[in-house]
């Protein structure tokens, strides 16, 4: 059954995976921006094709595309930072049920962005840094958490890979390189990705 699976999801267009994006008051929407674009420009490659509607917490929304029947999961965006000292910031995190299936709801740092830029560039070079730069900087990470966190939903499995996109833990290097993380999904994997777009439910309107 995988394997005539596989052979189809090889053939065909994946459908489209829309992501409801809810932001927390004071945080920039030109980061938030960056960030779609580049978990979009990841996932391109792999032929998953991203859209998204923003609720920006005042009654007004945007969308980037129209779709009619897609998947939808939701991207809360918080501006919370991690506060234990001995356990790694996360950008990103999507919860698992019981049965090991991914929540449709993934989380994202905002603070914990901002305090790894600080950290890794020292406090005195990121006060220099104008806003855009700021922006750029907090949206690469941010969209490249995004897109791991989108993996773990599309391959409905918490497990990481030694190298690329998928690993567990991330140097603040990779999170900020201009130059974006390849992910390579093979013929299996595009077919666990269409079977998961496939079987869930049509999105809601909201």
């Amino acid at each position: 059954m995988l394997s005539a699976l596989a052979v189809t999801a090889a053939t065909i267009a994946l459908p489209p995976l829309m992501l409801g994006v809810h932001m927390a008051r004071g945080i920039s929407e030109k980061t938030v921006a960056i960030a779609l674009v580049e978990a979009a420009a990841i996932w391109r490659g792999p032929g998953v094709t991203l859209v998204w509607k923003i609720d920006r917490g005042d009654g007004a929304t945007e969308a980037a595309a129209p779709c009619r029947s897609c998947v939808r999961i939701e991207v809360v965006v918080e501006s919370g930072t991690s506060a234990d000292p001995f356990i790694p910031m996360p950008l990103g995190w999507i919860a698992f049920d019981e049965v090991d299936d991914p929540a449709r709801e993934v989380h994202l740092s905002f603070g914990n962005a901002v305090t790894l830029v600080r950290e890794w560039y020292g406090a005195a070079e990121a006060n220099r840094m104008t806003l855009y730069e700021r922006d750029i900087l907090l949206g690469r990470a941010l969209g490249r958490a995004l897109a791991h966190e989108v993996g773990h939903y599309l391959f409905r499995s918490k497990a990481h890979t030694k190298t690329g996109l998928m690993q567990a833990h991330q140097k603040a290097a990779a999170f900020f390189s201009p130059v974006s993380p390849r992910l390579d999904v093979d013929t299996v994997q595009k077919a666990l990705i269409a079977s998961r777009l496939a079987a869930s439910p049509p999105a809601t309107s909201h």
